[in-house]
């Protein structure tokens, strides 16, 4: 029995972009909420933080331990958001590679 393993190796790599992807929308969703005015949608920016803001958090203890300065509060998201954007793409360049 001959086993082609050439998709099975690019399997876990999709799943872990489909991960990316699904944790970038969720950072996109508390970011523009956060930003938005509305008695409901506090609610739903609420219900979020504790998914996007834990690794915000870490970046920022890791720029305040570095820098030992104040930080703007948006560096850290943007250091999160592109530091996964690259990541992904990279991952996607892989996967093409295999496939």
């Amino acid at each position: 029995m001959i086993i082609i393993t050439h998709g099975l190796l690019a399997f876990p790599l999709l799943l872990v972009i489909w991960a990316l992807d699904t944790f970038l929308l969720v950072v996109f969703l508390r970011l523009l909420l956060a930003r938005l005015k509305g008695p409901g949608l506090a609610r739903y920016c609420s219900l979020l933080a504790p998914l996007t803001d834990p690794p915000c958090a870490a970046v920022q203890c890791w720029l305040a331990a570095r820098l030992r300065t104040p930080t703007p509060t948006w560096l850290p998201w943007a250091i999160l958001v592109g530091g996964l954007l690259t990541i992904q793409q990279i991952l996607v360049r892989i996967v093409i590679s295999l496939g």
